[in-house]
């Protein structure tokens, strides 16, 4: 972009002292805001990123929350519908001296339903849980989307506020490029960071050991 298309905004080939130094009110001063507020789009981008990363790892629940909590009501109900059945049979059962095959037969299948009752209960739990951490992930990254949102009109702002032309996205990668935060951050393979060399000082290798003996 050639400078005249910037304006007052080619103060961004200011130096790095410069632009850490400058008055607030400053046209450069201005721009070290906005590269500030860069900074600010970027850690949310981050945190958008990792949020919906979370999401995606989940599995979109079949049933809402309320609908799972009048599942598990219903079967909460026919669990101990069934529960007073196995007991009125327990009893027949014992009245009738202990032996009656059609009770017998009854106990089995009551207890039999009282076991698939537990089971479908277990389920809709583990659903409920699901279902609350899916809702909860989603919230996560509805929410960083309107901050995002915000941010980057903040950063737009902060941006035209140091500018006396028009600022379009073109002119913005340029200004970026000149303060050079066109390229956001990336971790490579072969950077080292503080807690690394500090675990490094803390681990006794095993040769080490073998060594001292």
């Amino acid at each position: 972009m050639h400078p005249s298309e910037l304006g007052a905004l080619n103060a961004a080939n200011a130096s790095p002292n410069a632009l850490a130094n400058a008055s607030p009110n400053s046209r450069v001063g201005k721009l070290a805001i906005y590269a500030g507020e860069v900074e600010a789009s970027r850690e949310i981008k981050a945190e958008l990123t990792t949020a919906q990363d979370v999401l995606n790892a989940l599995d979109a629940p079949e049933l809402s929350i309320a609908d799972i909590d009048l599942a598990l009501a219903g079967a909460d109900t026919a669990r101990t519908t069934r529960l007073d059945d196995l007991e009125l049979l327990i009893a027949d059962l014992e009245a009738a001296g202990g032996a009656g095959e059609t009770i017998e037969a009854d106990i089995e299948i009551a207890t039999a339903d009282i076991v698939a009752l537990d089971e479908e209960i277990a389920a809709l739990e583990q659903d409920r849980i699901d279902g609350e951490a899916f809702d909860a992930a989603a919230e996560d990254v509805a929410t960083l989307e309107e901050v995002l949102a915000d941010q980057t009109a903040t950063q737009r702002d902060a941006l035209e506020a140091a500018a006396n032309k028009e600022v379009t996205d073109a002119v913005e990668a340029a200004v970026q490029a000149l303060l050079g935060i066109d390229q956001e951050p990336a971790i490579e393979d072969g950077d080292v960071f503080e807690d690394d060399i500090a675990l490094e000082d803390d681990v006794v290798l095993e040769e080490d050991l073998v060594s001292l003996d």
